[in-house]
This record gives structure tokens, C-alpha cells and sequence, in this order.
């Protein structure tokens, strides 16, 4: 076998989110001079590279083809990974003229990667070591894998790829659950949303997509190359199992069998991982969150997916209209929420296209930035991990004055009162004290310096935009209303003061309800 020129380049279908295997595979020919060879890398049992590089032979001056003999090699060595032991060391077998196999499985990573050379090294142990270490880091580099497998020409995907769309949890799907797909080889180039007509029903198919439980077609909410997101038909009610199968222009997977279950109760979450902050509404319509806490006894909306039956049953291809009360959907199962482990009264629970419940902050619910929550419908709880805001019922307020007597008595006049007070000496104490305390009003003192002052009310306001102020001062003069008027203060208290209004002005301040941050 005679040493040719390697041809930079890859025969094969571009996969651009691949490029570092074509960048590896030149340098290793290059390093080695090796004419020609072939590369098959799967992801988690999907092909989803194969490609040619280089020459068939020299004397032939052909290029390895991806759509050749050499390239089905490939594809049928990557069946065989499944004997190694995942180690990521690899198997090497020897051919015929000199030529040469390699098969790779790193477990952790679910890569498997196959490869043929035309040529085989002198050195077997340093070209082995390079190839070794080559796999490994390059399929270590690779962030995202893409949605394909070329192992088959339609739509495909696994039992494992079918999850409730705000948790991400599988193993089985219940009637009316939010679902998303994980295919191969499906789903629109461009991200395609449902419409709905007047009655509530679902432009079908979406972006060349369907979806079919047991021959009943889904809801489709989105769909694009790799992901698609559906609604679970109510009419798989009370069946043991379901099959599953995913259209693309006009191809259809091979059907996937799940299991049906009562009920997959899950919350969505703000940043839409399954876990964390609640994706919520606070009594004042605000997004629940650190900088917005939800006070104790307020009422606060959730909302999930996976209830199950609902009354009346949910037709296929429909949801409820907004706007149309009389068409939600009630849950069948008792629906039930926990505040940091404490009981929520339930107020209303409806289907709404997801699951809306309005429950009650319980009194006794713990206070915190991630106190956990809990959604149970039927037997079946939502996963652990997802998380609100609470704070006290009564509204907090920040006394700041380098005077004892004046933090002292201003302290027992709003406590006497019904607020919670921390007080503080200075801007900087100020500012170590508003960090683990929300808080709704600073009472400050103008004596501290202009900057001082103004840093402090700029950091407290990056967190609470729109905090009340009210500033102290023994002149009531021009200077003093110039101070407050750039500390953006809403009224000023001359020394010394009377419990009658500091009472009425604090009062005046917070009687709106909580400020929506």
C-alpha cells in the first residue's frame, strides 16, 4: 500500500456541531500518513456521524466514500460496542493488506465510536494511545449532540425520550400531560407554535409534525428539529399501555410502547429546568421570585401539567379556550399542594391548557428565597427541587440613624405598630442588613454624607426597585428637601419626632398593596 497525499475534508453529510472528529481525524492521518479511513461516531445507540477522508488506494486515486462500502462497515462495526466494557480503551482488530479496526465505547459520555484505516502504523502503541486519547477528548469537546441517526432514514426515538414537559421525568404518560419529544431525524428546521381556532382546537400537522397515542391524534404546541412538544389525548384514559408514534412529512416512527398511568403531576419552573424557582404568579399578579416574595396567607397561582382525567373529558385535539370559563377542564383527582412542607389551602384547580392552582401561602409556611413546593394529584407527587419565595405577612422596615436613642425609640414605635425593624448604624451596616432581610421602607437620617447616603439608597434599590423612603432631619430647610429630593425620598421627618406620624407616615407609605418588583 502505497503513502498518498490525505485529502483534508470529509465525504459524508456536513455535521457542523461535529466538525472537531473531521479536525481530528485530518491531524491523525496527517501525524501518521495514513491514505485513507473511515469514521462512525453513535450517541446514546444513534449514528450520528459517517464519514470517508482520504484515499480508497492510491493506485484507484478514489476518495473514501461516506456512501461506499467502507462507510456500512462503520455503522455495522459500531453494533459490536456493546461487548466492550465502556472503558473508552479500545478494541482493535486487524484486516487483511494491512488494514486495521478500531471500536471506542466511553459509557459516561453514551459515545461510541468506530474506525477504519486503510493503513496500519509501525508503532502500533503510540498510534494507538493518539487514537485513544484523540476519541476521548474530542468527544469530551463536543456540547451538543445532534437530533439524528443516521441508522435509519425516517423519524425515531426511545420509550426514554418521551418526558413530561416540566420536569423532565418519564417511564410513563398520563391522559392530558404536557409531554416532549426527543426524536431523531424529526421536527422543523424552524421553530413552528400552535394556533387555535375559536373552538379550542390545534392546527394539525404542525410544521409537517404529528403525534399519535394509540391512533388518536395529539395536540402539537411546537415543534423543531429534534424536540417536539405535545398534549397526552384524555382518550388513552384507562388503558394499561399506549403506543406512541411521531409523523414527519408524511414518514412515520416505528411505534414506541408506554405505559399509561393515573397521574405524572409536575410544576414548571421559572428557568424551565425542572428544578428551582416555580414559574408563579403573586396575589399582585407579579412573578414570584428572591427580589418578590410571596407574603404568608397571600394567595399565589402554580402551574403544571400531568393532573390526568379531568371532568369534562378533555377532547383530542382540543384544549380549553381562555377566556370561556365554562369550557376549562376539572380535575377528577383530589389535587393537593405542600409550602415547605406545610398543607396549602387549595382555592380553585382548573386545566387551562396546563394546570393552574391557586392556593393560599399557609401562616405557618416557612419564610425564605427557595422554600419547596410540592404538587400531588391522586397517589403521584411532583419531583422534589422546585422551590418559592415567602416572606412574612407584616411589611419590613430599615431604621438608619448613627443615634442609639433615635434607632431605639423609632424601633419600639414601628414594632408597637405591627412591622418587623432592623436597624442599622450607617450606609454600610444598611446595606449588610437589607441582605438578608427584604425590606419595604428605610427610614434614614440625613446627617450621613450626600454619597454615603446615595450609594446606600442605589444599592438597596437594585434589589427592591421600588422601595419607599422616608429621610429625618433636624433643619427643615432648602438643603434638607435638596437631600431628600436626590436620595428620591417620598416624605420628610423633622427631629424630633412624634410616635403619631411616624405612624401615619409609614402607614400612608405602605398601605398600598406590596410593590411588584
Amino acid at each position: 500500500m502505497c503513502v498518498c497525499v490525505v485529502l483534508k475534508g470529509a465525504t459524508g453529510v456536513a455535521v457542523p456541531q461535529l466538525s472537531a472528529f473531521d479536525d481530528f481525524m485530518n491531524g491523525l492521518m496527517a501525524k501518521w500518513r495514513i491514505p485513507g479511513a473511515a469514521l462512525g461516531v453513535s450517541h446514546n445507540g444513534r449514528l450520528v456521524l459517517a464519514h470517508g477522508y482520504g484515499m480508497a488506494g492510491f493506485e484507484a486515486g478514489q476518495p473514501v466514500d461516506a456512501a461506499g462500502g467502507w462507510i456500512a462497515s462503520v455503522s455495522d462495526l459500531l453494533r459490536f460496542a456493546d461487548g466492550l466494557d465502556g472503558s473508552g480503551q479500545p478494541s482493535q482488530h486487524e484486516g487483511p493488506h494491512g488494514t486495521s479496526a478500531y471500536i471506542f465505547r466511553q459509557a459516561a459520555t453514551g459515545v461510541d465510536v468506530a474506525l477504519l484505516l486503510n493503513s496500519r502504523p509501525s508503532d502500533s502503541g503510540a498510534f494507538e494511545a493518539d487514537v485513544s486519547a484523540g476519541v476521548k477528548g474530542t468527544a469530551n469537546s463536543i456540547g451538543k449532540w445532534p437530533p439524528i441517526d443516521l441508522f435509519v432514514s425516517g423519524p425515531e426515538f426511545l420509550a426514554r425520550d418521551v418526558v413530561n414537559a416540566a420536569d423532565y421525568r418519564g417511564g410513563g404518560v398520563a391522559p392530558g400531560e404536557i409531554v416532549v419529544l426527543f426524536p431523531s431525524n424529526a421536527g422543523s428546521p424552524e421553530i413552528a407554535e400552535w394556533h387555535l381556532d375559536d373552538d379550542g382546537r390545534a392546527a394539525a400537522p404542525l410544521g409537517a409534525t404529528r403525534v399519535f397515542f394509540g391512533n388518536i391524534a395529539a395536540p402539537v404546541v411546537y415543534s423543531v428539529t429534534g424536540q417536539v412538544c405535545a398534549i397526552v389525548p384524555y382518550e388513552i384514559a384507562n388503558k394499561n399501555t399506549t403506543e406512541v408514534v411521531l409523523e414527519y412529512r408524511g414518514v412515520r416512527s416505528p411505534p414506541v410502547t408506554l405505559p399509561v398511568v393515573g397521574s405524572a403531576p409536575a410544576l414548571f419552573t421559572l428557568d424551565a429546568s425542572g428544578k428551582g424557582q416555580a414559574a408563579m404568579l403573586n396575589e399582585t399578579g407579579c412573578c414570584n421570585s428572591v427580589r418578590n416574595p410571596a407574603p404568608r396567607g397571600t394567595v399565589v397561582s402554580l402551574y403544571g401539567t400531568g393532573e390526568g382525567k379531568t371532568t369534562p373529558q378533555g377532547a383530542d385535539e382540543t384544549v380549553p379556550v381562555p377566556g370561556r370559563p365554562a369550557h376549562f377542564w376539572l380535575p377528577q383527582l383530589p389535587v393537593k399542594v405542600t409550602v415547605g412542607g406545610v398543607s396549602a389551602e387549595v382555592l380553585s384547580v382548573r386545566n387551562i391548557g396546563l394546570l393552574q392552582v391557586n392556593v393560599r401561602v399557609p401562616p405557618n409556611a416557612p419564610a425564605g428565597d427557595a422554600v419547596p413546593l410540592v404538587l400531588t394529584a391522586g397517589s403521584a407527587r411532583s419531583a422534589d427541587g422546585v422551590t418559592m419565595a415567602i416572606r412574612s405577612s407584616r411589611r419590613r422596615v430599615l431604621v438608619v440613624d448613627h443615634e442609639p436613642a433615635i434607632r431605639n425609640r423609632l424601633t419600639g414605635i414601628l414594632k408597637g405598630a405591627g412591622y418587623e425593624v432592623v436597624a442599622a448604624r450607617g450606609a454600610q451596616d444598611a446595606a449588610l442588613q437589607a441582605k438578608g432581610h427584604l425590606v419595604d421602607l428605610v427610614i434614614a437620617d440625613l446627617a450621613m454624607p450626600e454619597e454615603e447616603g446615595l450609594e446606600m439608597i442605589r444599592s438597596l434599590r437594585s434589589e427592591r426597585p421600588k422601595l419607599k423612603i422616608i429621610v429625618m432631619s433636624g433643619a427643615f430647610g432648602t438643603r434638607a428637601l435638596r437631600a431628600a429630593d436626590i436620595l428620591g425620598a417620598q416624605a420628610v421627618l423633622r427631629k424630633p419626632l412624634t410616635a403619631e406620624v411616624v405612624r401615619r407616615r409609614v402607614h400612608d407609605l405602605l398601605r398600598e398593596p406590596p410593590a411588584r418588583y
